[in-house]
């Protein structure tokens, strides 16, 4: 649950937006930015975002990566929390460069919460303000299982 104004307000996990004309993910849901539910980062869950997400071998075998990473957090005992996800793989590469997606990109988290699933289309400019704080930002795993650290790929 998100704090607004000292009223306890629940995120209900969303569907994967359609991709905007720019071959994104929208940074806001509706016709204006007025509503902070409806804005990026949007919750949604591992379930959501391959049922809309892995359309093609290439997206399969990112997401399945994406599920070992998160095997192997729970290996070390991160079972709560949230992670960003960015990258090609949240794009409609596809159609913008004529190729398929190379990899997710992630930051992970660790409040005192249950783990949550969230889509960062401007990830990469986040991470270079402020850095990857992942457990797991080790280059060798990573490109084993296809995820990154937010630079564009």
């Amino acid at each position: 649950m998100a704090e607004s104004n000292n009223v306890n307000v629940l995120r209900v996990p969303f569907d994967v937006p359609n991709f905007n004309h720019s071959g994104i993910l929208p940074p806001f849901l509706g016709p204006t930015p007025t509503d902070g539910a409806l804005m990026s980062p949007y919750e949604t869950t591992l379930a959501r975002i391959a049922a809309r997400l892995c359309t093609s071998n290439e997206r399969k075998e990112i997401f399945r990566g994406l599920l070992k990473y998160r095997k192997e957090l729970a290996s070390l005992g991160l079972v709560a929390g949230f992670q960003w996800l960015s990258g090609s793989f949240m794009e409609d590469i596809e159609t913008l460069e004529k190729r398929g997606p190379k990899r997710s990109s992630s930051a992970t988290h660790k409040p005192p919460r249950p783990f949550r699933t969230i889509m960062c289309p401007f990830l990469p400019f986040v991470l270079n303000i402020v850095g990857s704080p992942d457990p797991l930002n080790r280059p060798s795993f990573r490109s084993k299982i296809r995820i990154g650290t937010g630079k564009r790929a």
